[in-house]
């Protein structure tokens, strides 16, 4: 009775170690791990342009956000009226906020340039490879979470996309982080352990910094009430900082009230929690009494009941109040546990990035990870679990996080914003096949998963062959539930997107993490081993590493298309030599290790191992340092609108303009061009002509000036150029002719204009 009263027993926060006396090997560990992914993944991150058209697109939405300083609600379009007086422009609903938010970020702090707007993607990238390392090393040991880290991280799926400012890295790394965290949490060695103070700052601080800005958008943002001709109501939100500052106050008080009462009832005594729970009370009271109160004084004063309560439930202090209270209920549930453990610091990390992930691809961003837990639940009857995830914890978390910027979204633009982002671009995406470009089935990602996995696809067949003949999946231990839950993850994933209807090559990334992970410990075992097993299945893998390699030094364009979204755009056939040679080159040492593993001597193992590693990394080095800044020049317009602003006539910009933008006396126009490059790079001043109506208008206006115009040159060579008005016959030249598909173009240009070049 007393042993089971004294693990009963809560630990105030106070009272635990900031650091626990082992964390200096932990701490190392993870250093060296952190300083290798910055090393690969950080170095020429900025180095070349953006590229067309994914990049450009979400670039210029989240560059909108600071220009138009709206943080909810997404907007693309041109400021340039056509003949009609029409302007292209709308809000923009296709993709989920968090990539905007983290772009925007970045261009805050480095600019509108190409390292503002990849930096965050990559953080994610390095974020994920630590989690990998951390849940390798937990659950099974040090050496196979270096495996982890290293297999994963040089994958050129996962490299590739740490590279690229797309949905798909935030999705799947904070998906693979938030994985790691609840196998952490429930197959850990270190799970029922004592937390120390720094992890659970550190957790609290996190969700803090996630939550708490959500929190103050939704109540500026949703400020202006949205209910009947309320006269009362009217004036409490007329102007708006009014409801503001109320709303402020009040969340303000009752979160400090909660806050007050945590640290004043950290004990652990009948009035210590008597105390924490009549502040948290008074904390809630504080902060609903008065809205509840404002409610009834709105419906006796309205004469619309429904629409003057939908108006109270969405204005924006009492959206405000439903999150804190779910911040709030969450902080003060997890402070008051009796026993602070590691596992529960896990499964707070593990709910925040669920509801990162869902704020960084939408349904998909807990759908996947829950499909995941069921089928595990459901497979190995491990009903207790339920009794050990949180949920009455996690669940508030998790709302806190997932949900403001959607309810926002919703309560701003209602069925615009369903009908497209949930309906078109979910529903319709796995059902209908829209944006559709590639068909198939079963087979149709297992190749990609062969470029997007080498070298270590070489292993795939021998980590499968391992558990599924049940040597690795010992159900008794932590290590073979772990294992399951990976193969699960694997398995459900790909089924889901060989389903669906739409199919990018890249929509079986979410595959990768899990299967990266069961090579690792598939590789490790075999180190342990006389003889690896089942040994011949590496000679399948031998085989398939071959058949990969061959379509690599083929075609290198594979490569690129892991990750770019037109995969018939070609480029310059003379350099295929040199990077077939390149990538020979890198993979020589794969092929020697691939080929010795197999070996019964251990010590030639190892060195076969390193040999592969060594190979996996420098062919990651050289995919992002020489072939992605080598062919930018084909998927990137940076070089043509560099060239614009260093020829052009530079100008300050009009009052209240931002202070990153470039300005040109003369302006410039993309000839029947929508990569979405041309607007990104001119900061939404470039004129769109869409068709010859347009180019007949914007002629109209510029008069007998100078402009300047990007366009692919076969279109210089032929409409361009025929439907320049007279006054410009013969006097359009090329300016700058670097870029193997766009030319940029000035008109009106003299034959000695210094400017010009040959096309």
């Amino acid at each position: 009775m007393s042993s089971k009263n004294e693990n009963s027993k809560r630990t105030p926060i106070t009272e635990l170690e900031w650091f626990e006396p082992d964390t200096k090997p932990w701490w190392r560990d993870r250093w060296v791990v952190l300083a290798a992914a910055v090393i690969v993944f950080i170095p020429m991150l900025g180095s070349f342009g953006l590229w067309d058209p994914w990049e450009v697109h979400y670039g210029e939405v989240a560059r909108n956000i600071l220009e138009r300083n709206d943080w909810i609600s997404t907007w693309w379009g041109s400021h340039w009226e056509d003949g009609a007086g029409n302007r292209e422009g709308n809000y923009f609903y296709s993709k989920p906020i968090l990539l905007m938010w983290m772009m925007a970020m970045g261009m805050q702090v480095f600019g509108f340039s190409e390292w503002g707007i990849r930096i965050g993607v990559a953080l994610v990238g390095i974020l994920g490879l630590l989690l990998a390392y951390s849940f390798g090393s937990s659950v099974f040991k040090r050496r196979t979470g270096f495996l982890m880290a290293a297999v994963l991280g040089t994958s050129p799926f996962w490299f590739f996309l740490s590279r690229q400012a797309q949905t798909d890295m935030p999705f799947v790394g904070l998906m693979t982080v938030a994985m790691c965290f609840f196998m952490m949490a429930m197959f850990g060695k270190d799970k029922d352990r004592p937390a120390d103070k720094f992890s659970y700052v550190l957790a609290f601080g996190w969700m803090a910094l996630v939550c708490v800005p959500q929190i103050a958008l939704v109540l500026v943002g949703l400020s202006r009430w949205r209910g009947g001709p309320n006269p009362f109501m009217q004036s409490f939100t007329s102007p708006a900082w009014q409801g503001i500052a109320v709303g402020g106050a009040l969340l303000g008080v009752g979160f400090g009230l909660l806050l007050w009462g945590l640290w004043k009832g950290r004990e652990e005594s009948d009035r210590a929690q008597t105390l924490r729970r009549r502040f948290a009370l008074g904390g809630l009271g504080v902060l609903w009494v008065p809205l509840l109160v404002l409610l009834v004084v709105i419906l006796v004063s309205g004469s619309t009941l429904a629409k003057d309560l939908n108006g109270w439930f969405i204005w924006g202090p009492t959206q405000a109040a439903i999150y804190t209270t779910c911040f709030g209920t969450a902080l003060y549930l997890a402070f008051a546990r009796p026993v602070v453990e590691r596992r529960r610091v896990y499964l707070l990390a593990f709910y925040v990035f669920i509801g990162l992930a869902s704020l960084a691809k939408g349904l998909l961003g807990f759908m996947l990870p829950g499909a995941i837990l069921f089928f595990y639940i459901l497979i190995t009857r491990e009903w207790r679990m339920l009794k050990k995830v949180d949920l009455h914890i996690g669940l508030p978390i998790f709302v806190a996080v997932a949900f403001p910027w959607y309810a926002a979204m919703l309560i701003r633009h209602t069925q615009g914003f369903w009908n497209r982002f949930f309906v078109h671009d979910h529903f319709k995406r796995l059902a209908s096949g829209v944006h559709q470009i590639d068909t198939g089935s079963f087979e149709h990602f297992l190749h990609w998963l062969g470029y997007g996995l080498f070298p270590w696809i070489a292993f795939l067949p021998a980590a499968l062959g391992h558990f599924f003949s049940g040597k690795g999946l010992d159900m008794e231990d932590d290590r073979g539930r772990a294992t399951l839950m990976l193969i699960l993850w694997a398995t459900i994933a790909f089924t889901l997107f060989t389903l669906s209807s739409t199919k990018f090559h890249h929509y079986i990334f979410p595959v990768v993490p899990a299967l990266a992970m069961l090579i690792a410990i598939t590789l490790d075992d075999a180190l342990d081993r006389e003889l690896p097993h089942p040994w011949p299945l590496y000679f399948v893998g031998i085989g398939i590493f071959g058949i990969v390699l061959w379509d690599i030094l083929h075609d290198p364009q594979v490569l690129k298309n892991l990750f770019t979204y037109k995969y018939d755009r070609k480029w310059d056939a003379a350099w295929d030599s040199g990077f077939r040679w390149a990538i020979f080159g890198v993979s020589v040492p794969a092929m020697l290790g691939i080929t010795l593993f197999l070996t019964r001597n251990r010590l030639v193992r190892r060195l076969s191992l390193a040999a592969i590693l060594a190979s996996g990394l420098g062919f990651a080095v050289f995919c992002l340092d020489v072939y992605m800044p080598g062919i930018s020049s084909t998927w990137s317009q940076k070089g043509v609108w560099d060239a614009y602003y260093s020829q052009c006539t530079r100008t300050d910009g009009p009052p209240g303009s931002h202070r990153f933008k470039r300005y040109c006396e003369e302006p410039a126009i993309a000839y029947k061009l929508n990569w979405r490059g041309e607007t990104f790079y001119t900061q939404n001043e470039v004129i769109p002509i869409r068709d010859d109506d347009d180019f007949e208008h914007f002629l109209e206006e510029v008069g007998n000036g100078t402009f300047y115009g990007i366009m692919e040159g076969a279109r210089f060579r032929g409409g361009f150029q025929r439907e320049l008005p007279e006054r410009f016959k013969n006097k359009a030249c090329v300016t700058h002719n670097e870029n193997l598909k766009f030319v940029l173009v000035k008109v009106p240009c003299a034959e000695d204009d210094p400017q010009r070049v040959e096309p």
